[in-house]
């Protein structure tokens, strides 16, 4: 006697990923008129596609969005908000590391403050200006 199976899925066999991604390289942030903010990075062996997040403290990411491209597009409306960005490639065993996160606060009259940060564990930034005398 035979047995009658009904197959949800497609027979054709998935792709097996061995590991997470590598962490993100050549992550490059711009900042351009009016708060319009473009992430670029290149592509990471291992990824499906890559997540854009940021934090305000390290600790805690809130997603901004997920692309299958190396770039991404993010508006500040906010002045006086300050954000640490970050990109990380994620494949179906989990995100990667990220290695270099960017600070960016947005001041208004093309005096924008954009700085690189690497990622070190246990590292504690402090981010000043030094004012000019008037």
């Amino acid at each position: 006697m035979g047995h009658f199976y009904e197959l949800a899925e497609s027979a054709s066999p998935r792709t097996f990923c061995r590991a997470k991604p590598g962490p993100v390289r050549h992550f490059v942030m711009r900042a351009g008129s009016r708060g319009l903010l473009r992430l670029e990075w290149r592509r990471t062996g291992g990824a499906d596609f890559y997540r854009i997040e940021r934090t305000r403290d390290g600790r805690e990411y809130e997603c901004l969005g997920e692309t299958r491209d190396t770039g991404f597009f993010h508006r500040v409306t906010v002045c006086r908000d300050p954000w640490f960005y970050r990109v990380t490639a994620v494949n179906c065993r989990g995100g990667g590391t990220a290695r270099m996160v960017w600070f960016f606060e947005r001041r208004g009259n093309g005096r924008n403050c954009l700085r690189a940060v690497p990622v070190r564990p246990g590292l504690r930034v402090n981010i000043y200006e030094a004012m000019p005398e008037q």
